[in-house]
C-alpha cells in the first residue's frame, strides 16, 4: 500500500487474480460471454454475426454517452470486456472513476473486471470539464445508480481486499499501464488474437501507453476513438470536438502511432440521434423477452412507470420518481433519465430538438460490426439525419428560423421533455452527405457496402481558435505513404452510419442486460453478504470468496434463457 492510500500492482491480489484469469494460456475467463445459445441460434440481429467474441478494453470518461457505451461493451454477446480505465474529461478524474464504478455495479458487471482510475490531467494543457452538457459530477440527472456505500460498488473501490485498506480512488495511471501491458504480454506469448481498444474520452491514458510500451502495440488490433470533427465545425471550439480539444497532444501522439486508428467524429455521431420515437420504444415492454417481464423488486431506486404512463408522449425525468411499480425495468428507467437529461442539455447548448447524439456508443458499435459504417446509397424512405450541422446549429441563441421540414418535426421531442418554445426553432436537421466529408463525392456514385476511407489526419496542438482541430486531408495532397502512422493515411474516418441496424443492436443489448441483471440478483445477494455498508471514505469487510465463478455460471444461464426466449 502506498502512502497516499493507493495500491501497487503487487499488493493488489484481486487484480492479480483477474490478470491470471485473463492471461493464462489455454484458459479463458469464467465470465466470457457466449455468442450463441444451446440451439446455435445467433443472439444478435446484426449482419455478419459470425459468433466471434472480440476482446476489448474501454478507456472512458463517464459521461451520459459513456454510460451507454459501457452497457453495450459489457452485454453484447460478441464482446469480452477485459477492463475499464477512466480519465478526466466530461468531469474530473475522481468523478469519472466513481461514475464508472456505479455503472459497473448497476449493470451487474463481473467484479473481477478491473476499473482503474487513470490520468487526472492532460499531457500538456490545463484540464477542462463539460458541466454544461453532463451536469455536476458527469452524470447529472441520472436516476437509479447505486450509492457508493452499496456492496455492489465495493469490489472496485477496495480491490486490494484487506479490511484496513483505504479506497483506491486516487489517480493511478501507472496501474493502468501495468495492467494493460501485462494482459498484452501474456496474450502475445499465448498466441491469442490482438485486442480492440475503444477510447471514448480524452486520449491521455492511451497516449501514455503507446509511448511507454511501443513494443506491445502489436497486441492491439485497432484503436477506435470517439473524437474529432471531419470537415465540420466543432462543439467546444470553432473547429474542435471536446475529447480532442481537452488533450490535443495525446490525440496527436495516437494518430502518429503505427497502428490502425478509427475515428468516429461529430460528422458521424450526430447522425446517431436518440429521438422521442426511440425513447418510447425504450420504455415499451413489447420487445422484452417473456421471462424478463415478471415484476422484480427495485434494487436502487423508485418503482417503474405503469403501462398508462408509457402511453403518454410526455415522459420527463421529473416524472420517474413517483410512478408505481410495473412497466419498464430499473435499467430502462435509468437509461430514460440518462437520455432525457442529455436531450435537454443538447437542446439548450446546441439547439438539438429531436434528441441527443449518443456519441460514444459508435466506437463500440464499430468494433462489433464495422459494416454499420459502410457507405451506402440513400434510400427514398430514409429520414434525414438530425444533428447540429444545418445552416445555423446554434439558432436557439440568435433566433434564426428553421426550415419547414424541421418545424414539422418539432413535436418529436415531447417524450424527451423537450419544448421547442424554450430551445428555439432549430431542430438541427441535416441531410445525408451534407458535410464536407461527403460532398467531395458524387452521392449517386456511392456503392452500397463501401468501407470507410483512410485519410491523413493531423491534430492542431497550438493555442488559438484552431486548437484541437482534426485536419483531414480529403484530397490526399499531403500523404507521404499509404501506411498507418505519421505522414501516412493514418486514420480511418467514419462518415456514414446505418442507424436502424445500430438501434436494433442497442435494444438487443438492453434486453440481454435486463435478463442478466434479473438473473444476477440472487448471486449478488450471496456474493456481497460479507460487505458492510460503507462509502468511498471507509473500508468494507470484503467476502472471502470471489463471486467470479458464480457470475460465470449465471452468465451462461442468462445466455441460455435469452436464446430460449428469442425462439418463442
Amino acid at each position: 500500500m502506498k502512502k497516499d492510500g493507493s495500491s501497487s500492482p503487487g499488493s493488489n491480489p484481486s487484480l492479480l487474480r483477474r490478470l491470471s484469469q485473463l492471461v493464462q494460456p489455454g484458459q479463458s475467463s469464467s465470465f466470457q460471454p457466449r455468442a450463441k445459445g444451446p440451439s446455435g441460434t445467433p443472439f444478435s440481429p446484426l449482419a455478419k454475426h459470425d459468433g466471434t467474441v472480440k476482446s476489448m478494453w474501454l478507456d472512458c470518461d463517464p459521461g451520459h454517452d459513456d454510460a451507454i457505451a459501457l452497457l453495450v461493451a459489457l452485454h453484447h454477446p460478441n464482446l469480452e470486456l477485459l477492463g475499464v480505465s477512466t480519465v478526466a474529461g466530461n468531469a474530473g478524474g475522481r468523478d469519472t472513476f466513481l461514475n464508472a464504478v456505479r455503472l459497473m455495479a448497476l449493470y451487474r458487471a463481473d467484479p473481477s473486471i478491473p476499473v482503474i482510475r487513470g490520468s487526472d490531467c492532460p499531457l500538456v494543457k490545463e484540464g477542462k470539464v463539460d458541466v454544461g452538457i453532463h451536469g455536476e459530477g458527469g452524470l447529472g440527472g441520472v436516476q437509479g445508480l447505486p450509492p457508493l456505500s452499496s456492496p455492489l460498488c465495493q469490489p472496485w473501490l477496495h480491490p486490494a481486499n484487506p479490511k484496513t485498506s483505504s479506497p483506491t480512488i486516487g489517480p493511478e495511471p501507472s496501474l493502468f499501464l501495468y495492467t494493460l501491458s501485462t494482459i498484452l504480454t501474456h496474450r502475445l506469448n499465448a498466441g491469442k488474437p490482438p485486442i480492440h481498444l475503444a477510447v471514448t474520452g480524452p486520449m491521455t491514458n492511451v497516449a501514455l501507453f503507446v509511448r511507454c510500451y511501443p513494443h506491445l502495440i502489436k497486441g492491439i488490433e485497432q484503436i477506435v476513438l470517439m473524437g474529432g470533427a471531419a470537415g465540420v465545425r466543432g462543439n467546444r471550439g470553432p473547429l474542435a470536438e471536446f475529447n480532442i480539444l481537452t488533450d490535443p497532444h495525446a490525440a496527436h501522439m495516437i494518430f502518429d502511432t503505427d497502428i490502425k486508428v478509427v475515428m468516429a467524429g461529430l460528422n458521424v455521431t450526430h447522425q446517431a440521434i436518440f429521438t422521442a420515437e426511440l425513447h418510447d420504444k425504450l420504455l415499451s415492454n413489447k420487445a422484452r423477452p417473456p421471462s424478463s417481464r415478471r415484476q422484480s423488486k427495485s434494487a436502487f431506486g423508485p418503482s417503474s412507470p405503469t403501462q398508462s404512463s408509457i402511453a403518454s408522449s410526455a415522459v420527463k425525468t421529473s416524472d420517474l420518481s413517483s410512478v408505481p411499480q410495473s412497466g419498464p425495468s430499473d435499467l430502462k428507467r435509468m437509461l430514460s433519465s440518462t437520455l432525457t437529461f442529455f436531450a435537454k442539455t443538447y437542446a439548450s447548448e446546441f439547439g438539438f430538438t429531436r434528441g441527443p447524439p449518443v456519441h460514444d456508443m459508435l466506437a463500440i458499435a464499430y468494433i462489433i460490426d464495422p459494416t454499420l459504417f459502410h457507405r451506402r446509397r440513400p434510400s427514398p424512405g430514409d429520414v434525414p439525419n438530425a444533428g447540429m450541422f444545418d445552416a445555423d446549429p446554434h439558432s436557439n441563441k440568435d433566433g434564426h428560423e428553421a426550415p419547414p421540414l424541421a418545424r414539422s418535426r418539432q413535436q418529436d421531442g415531447n417524450s424527451l421533455g423537450l419544448d421547442p418554445a424554450t430551445v428555439g426553432e432549430s431542430s438541427g436537421e441535416v441531410s445525408d452527405f451534407s458535410d464536407a466529408a461527403t460532398t467531395t463525392v458524387d452521392t449517386m456514385s456511392i456503392v452500397q457496402g463501401t468501407p470507410p476511407k483512410r485519410y491523413r489526419v493531423d491534430v492542431e496542438c497550438s493555442d488559438g481558435l484552431a486548437c484541437g482541430a482534426t485536419v483531414v486531408d480529403f484530397w490526399g495532397d499531403r500523404v507521404e505513404h499509404d501506411g498507418w502512422g505519421r505522414g501516412g493515411r493514418n486514420v480511418e474516418v467514419l462518415e456514414n452510419l446505418d442507424c436502424p441496424r445500430m438501434w436494433d443492436m442497442f435494444f438487443h443489448v438492453v434486453e440481454r442486460a435486463e435478463m442478466h441483471i434479473s438473473n444476477s440478483a440472487s448471486v449478488r445477494e450471496v456474493a456481497t453478504s460479507g460487505y458492510q455498508a460503507t462509502d468511498a471514505q471507509s473500508a468494507p469487510n470484503l467476502p472471502t470468496r470471489s463471486p467470479t465463478k458464480a457470475f460465470g455460471t449465471m452468465r451462461l444461464e442468462t445466455d441460455a434463457a435469452f436464446s430460449n426466449a428469442s425462439q418463442i
